[in-house]
């Protein structure tokens, strides 16, 4: 029995080695059916754009044998070429059968999915629009945005008609300022309507300046007078202020744009009075410089002013 299990080895490999090539031919001629993506190579009549952006893909359902289902998904792309350079503008159903493929006609197409799709065209327009920046985040504790200039300013916008001409701004996606403690200059994208785009292609980038908020000057002699009150003189002529924010607008300020000024109560009639830096009302001494809503008095010295009458 062994031998007869056992005997002539090379005569029984080579009867397996044809069973097996025998079962691969008959596999390869087997007919199957299988999906198959398939690009779409749309061609529209010049001038013309669908308002809604247009399907890119399809899915074939697909007939043949197994090594040319194989040979069509490793070719480089398979297409769909969908030329409708003879429809005008308007509302249309297109049925996408009638349209060739680029797959060997060895392989027979049986479907298409989706099969059809319904969509509008439209003259082309081009408008030139504002670019408004959108900004996301904080920026380093202790800073602050002074400026974000993008550049260029103005986009170059071309679509439907129905969508560019109602344009007047179009947004960027959002620039994110987390954690900057210094200018910086970030390209960016726009965040355009669908099927418009931006034609001068020149990219867009922000340039942002960010200023340290806890920056101080000091000004020796910031001079001081009575507010509305001619009867009245400081004996001082000046005190000695220090100023507390962005460092573009403490760098900006000049001697000549600070003065300090002591308001008295009203009807004031005593030979002297004393005003102190602090109180928001009444007798009191207070210093105006330009950038008030950016910059903070944060001392000044001395803090108390005596004014005498004349």
């Amino acid at each position: 029995m062994l031998e007869a299990i056992f005997g002539n080895p090379h005569y029984k490999l080579a009867s397996i080695g044809l069973a097996v090539l025998t079962w691969l031919y008959v596999q390869s001629d087997e007919l199957h059916e299988e999906p198959l993506k398939a690009q779409i190579d749309w061609t529209l009549a010049p001038g013309l754009v669908s308002i809604d952006p247009l399907p890119t893909q399809l899915t074939l359902r697909v007939r043949g044998t197994r090594a040319a289902i194989r040979r069509a998904r490793d070719q480089d792309q398979v297409e769909v070429s969908v030329d409708i350079s003879d429809i005008g503008p308007g509302e249309h159903n297109l049925d996408f059968e009638p349209f060739p493929t680029n797959i060997s006609s060895t392989l027979e197409v049986l479907g298409r999915l989706p099969s059809g799709v319904r969509f509008e065209l439209d003259e082309v327009s081009q408008r030139k629009v504002k670019i408004r920046p959108v900004v996301v985040g904080e920026p380093a504790p202790g800073y602050a945005v002074e400026s974000i200039v993008l550049a260029p300013a103005v986009a170059t916008l071309s679509g439907p008609g129905v969508t560019v001409t109602q344009l007047t701004e179009v947004q960027t996606a959002p620039i994110d300022l987390t954690g900057l403690a210094g200018n910086a200059s970030i390209p960016v994208e726009l965040d355009l309507p669908r099927s418009v785009e931006e034609i001068s292609g020149q990219p867009v980038s922000a340039e942002i300046e960010i200023l340290a908020q806890n920056a101080q000057r000091t000004w020796a002699e910031v001079p001081v007078y009575v507010w509305e009150n001619t009867r009245y003189r400081p004996v001082a002529d000046s005190v000695r202020v220090t100023l507390q924010g962005p460092s573009a607008q403490l760098k900006s300020l000049s001697a000549e744009d600070l003065v300090a000024f002591v308001h008295l109560p009203a009807g004031a009639n005593e030979p002297r009075y004393e005003a102190a830096w602090g109180p928001k009302d009444g007798l009191r001494l207070r210093i105006l410089h330009a950038h008030a809503d950016r910059l903070e008095v944060t001392e000044v010295e001395p803090s108390r002013v005596e004014v005498q009458s004349r």
